[in-house]
């Protein structure tokens, strides 16, 4: 399973934005959204005191840390529980905040039911309870006990969107990471990174690069599908 919008907003909502380092409540040196040097494999750099950052990179670096880490380890506990997209948002938000669902699952031994009463038993930083975190965990846990839209309702919405974009020039990312650069060339500078299954609307199309609309940044097309 992969993030939905909705889990990685709900990650933003809670983590904040924060182009310099600082130290969370817990002590711990923090920038972007929430990355701290425990991601250091993935974001492939140091985190001091004096280190800044682009917006544009903390966005790369939390989905890179959602992907590469965080997804794994709710994976892991899929081929048990079946998460439906809320349930599985829910417990990404959570592990991307504690750093595993292990404890959380009892090791895949806990029922959904019972993992929703202990999840709000997470809210200590310092061995202090924090408000924030205290409404996170509610927040959490809320999104874990929606059900999700029936299965017939979702696949009619997704034709209904294809036919949609099917009428624009929409392509699909097919690899798993897709460089968003400046201009239409390799030479050109990495401004953002689209994840496989983004859809992106293209307006000028130049040998094998496409434009992406009303922006000028361009992405290869040999790893996309059109639409």
């Amino acid at each position: 399973m992969q993030t939905s919008k909705k889990g990685i907003e709900l990650i933003k909502k809670y983590e904040g934005l924060y182009l310099h380092a600082y130290k969370c409540p817990a002590g711990v040196l923090t920038i972007g959204y929430g990355t701290t040097n425990a991601d250091k494999e993935i974001t492939c750099f140091t985190i001091n005191s004096n280190t800044t950052i682009t917006k544009e990179k903390a966005e790369e670096l939390l989905k890179k840390s959602i992907e590469k880490k965080y997804e794994p380890l709710v994976n892991k506990y899929n081929g048990i529980y079946k998460f439906n997209q809320n349930e599985y948002d829910a417990l990404i938000s959570f592990c991307y905040n504690i750093g595993s669902i292990k404890q959380l699952t009892q090791n895949g031994k806990r029922t959904k039911k019972e993992i929703a009463a202990v999840m709000v038993k997470y809210n200590h930083a310092g061995g202090k309870v924090l408000k924030g975190l205290t409404r996170r965990r509610e927040e959490e846990k809320k999104l874990f006990l929606t059900p999700v839209k029936q299965v017939k309702q979702v696949k009619q919405e997704n034709k209904q969107d294809n036919k949609k974009d099917n009428k624009k020039n929409i392509y699909i990312v097919t690899s798993a990471g897709l460089n968003v650069r400046a201009g239409a060339g390799k030479k050109y500078k990495i401004l953002d990174v689209k994840k496989k299954g983004d859809k992106i609307e293209i307006d000028k199309v130049v040998k094998n690069w496409g434009r992406i609309k009303n922006i000028n940044r361009w992405i290869c097309l040999n790893y996309t599908k059109k639409l």
